[in-house]
């Protein structure tokens, strides 16, 4: 972003963020040890644009959303600024967290500040604030009763801490990098795990253990096969999370404001490891389902990966308690030519989950505007198996005093074979999202189960997806949601007026109103981007006034 006046506004919170770090636990830093209780690495580092960006970016935070309050602050602040010469307005600030080896609660603190005459800034600062002290050229001790603080200037920033040595933390590399990170990005923060002890991290270990435990004992009323299911999942859950804690290098994240939101993390795990082997082997080399595309949905959900044999394990020992208790519960209504056919579904589900392969989505589709249409499809292997058990189950249902209708064969071709089931009185929720009409499909095609609710021209839509071919993704996981088609749901039905007004300030139509999230895995780690058009952007400045508003609206005995 550097020589771009395209404005942020993150980077004004996270300057204020640093500031109230800095004064986080002042009262108890006499309690701080010697300076080798202190680890050699911080936990986390943070670097923010400059302040010359922070002007730019309220300016255009009250051009969005109408919200002058923030400029007014700043206005406030700049006053403030024009008594303490020195300060640069243009690199970036910085943060930074030192953890105690033995006590998580005793952290300490560091603030890199950006200086062009770091000795004019501390002398105008002594003038204002008699008790700053100088313990030798560049180096200064700020005399504040039970929470002292340290200055010392380095490379044109001047590092306020609250020990007298964490600054021999920064190096001018470190100092380098924040200009880095936030020339294409207003706020960065990383977290290392280098910047933990040993003690600590087995104290969280310990921590994380207990609170799992305390879930291991059998509940009332809870059969044996439900306990035997929650207690492996429970360690499924442990392993998996010892694994994440444990392999963890560092994690990242940088947030970039321009017009549009965009916020990338990263998760770096160490090279070589079991868990880097697991997050290599997740991306599907092609995806199968149907269901890529480009045009804009209300919700889209698609998801692609190869599912780790833990997990598998787990799913297969779900699948087996449900075939027993569908042996057991549906078996005896069914005529005896029929049984074997509807434990094909059960087959082709578990030849799927040994394939070891989670390919499918979920979206809604918006028709004749303001009804959806929630379709679902997923990838399976012995779809043939799959068909004839539908094709002999599904006539079983006119029995139920649930269904009125049992339609088979709606659609019937060589992509799709769908069928569908009507229900009793639809809820009045489930009548505003789908219409009158609603019913429930379900079918398959090529490799895939498809399950949808929805309306008349369902049946069209889910034929639609299931011939497109299949596009490889890069993704595992990516998700796209537009917030217009909902609100116009809630204006028809007159539902949620209120709320639906407010965000209409910031979506007056059906532009910029989009966001889309995706997570890749390699061996080195995850990576997860979010983005979101401009009009979010509007919704956080109206928010942030709607809050201004009501904290000033407040007794002043609850401020």
């Amino acid at each position: 972003m550097v020589g771009t006046s395209k404005p942020s506004f993150f980077s004004y919170l996270g300057i204020w963020t640093l500031l109230l770090i800095l004064q986080c636990d002042l009262s108890g830093a006499s309690a701080f040890g010697a300076d080798s209780a202190y680890m050699d690495q911080p936990l986390a580092i943070m670097a923010v644009a400059g302040l010359e960006r922070v002007e730019k970016d309220l300016i255009h935070l009250g051009e969005v959303s109408g919200n002058k309050k923030p400029a007014q602050q700043l206005q406030i602040l700049q006053k403030k600024l024009q008594q303490f010469p020195g300060i640069d307005r243009q690199r970036p600030i910085g943060g930074m967290l030192v953890l105690h080896r033995e006590k998580l609660e005793l952290p300490t603190f560091l603030v890199m500040l950006p200086v062009t005459d770091g000795e004019k800034f501390v002398t105008a600062f002594k003038k204002k604030v008699p008790v700053v002290q100088t313990i030798k050229k560049g180096n200064w001790k700020i005399n504040i009763p039970n929470m002292p603080l340290y200055a010392n200037l380095q490379d044109k920033y001047l590092l306020i801490a609250q020990r007298r040595n964490t600054h021999q933390h920064v190096t001018s590399e470190m100092l380098k990098s924040l200009e880095t990170q936030t020339r294409q990005n207003d706020v960065s923060v990383s977290l290392l795990q280098a910047g933990i002890s040993d003690p600590l991290r087995n104290r969280i270990i310990e921590g994380f253990q207990i609170e799992l435990n305390k879930e291991l004992e059998q509940k009332p009323n809870e059969k044996d096969k439900e306990y035997a299911l929650r207690k492996e999942l429970i360690e499924l859950i442990r392993l998996t999370g010892l694994q994440l804690f444990t392999k963890m290098e560092q994690i990242s994240a940088t947030l970039q404001i321009e017009s549009d939101i965009q916020l990338s993390a990263e998760f770096k795990v160490a090279q070589e490891s079991d868990l880097s082997d697991v997050l290599a082997s997740l991306p599907l080399a092609e995806k199968r389902v149907p269901g890529v595309s480009t045009e804009s949905r209300p919700v889209r959900i698609q998801f692609s990966l190869n599912i780790p044999q833990p997990f598998q394990v787990f799913a297969l020992n779900i699948l087996k308690q449900v075939r027993e208790d569908v042996r057991r519960d549906l078996s005896p209504h069914l005529a005896e030519a029929d049984r074997m056919p509807v434990r094909g579904a059960f087959d082709a589900i578990q030849q799927s989950i040994d394939d070891g392969k989670l390919d499918g989505l979920i979206e809604f589709q918006e028709i004749e505007e303001t009804r959806m249409v929630l379709i679902g499809g997923l990838r399976i292997l012995g779809n043939s198996l799959m068909a004839t058990s539908l094709e002999t189950i599904l006539p079983y249902a006119r029995d139920s005093k649930d269904i009125t209708e049992v339609e088979m064969n709606v659609i019937n071709n060589e992509h799709l074979k769908l069928h569908r089931l009507k229900g009793k009185e639809p809820r009045d929720e489930d009548r505003r999202l789908y219409g009158d009409e609603l019913s429930l499909f379900v079918g398959t095609g090529a490799n895939s189960l498809w399950l949808s609710v929805g309306g008349e021209k369902t049946p069209e839509l889910i034929s639609d997806l299931s011939s497109h071919d299949a596009k490889p993704v890069e993704s595992i996981v990516q998700i796209d949601f537009s917030f217009d088609p909902w609100l116009r749901l809630g204006e028809k039905h007159q539902q949620d007026l209120e709320k639906v007004k407010r965000f209409r300030q910031a979506f007056p139509d059906d532009q910029n109103d989009k966001v889309h999230f995706d997570i890749k895995s390699s061996a080195s780690g995850f990576n997860a981007t979010l983005h979101a058009e401009s009009g979010y952007l509007k919704l956080l400045g109206l928010a942030m006034e709607k809050s201004e508003a009501e904290k000033q609206a407040a007794p002043e005995t609850t401020r």
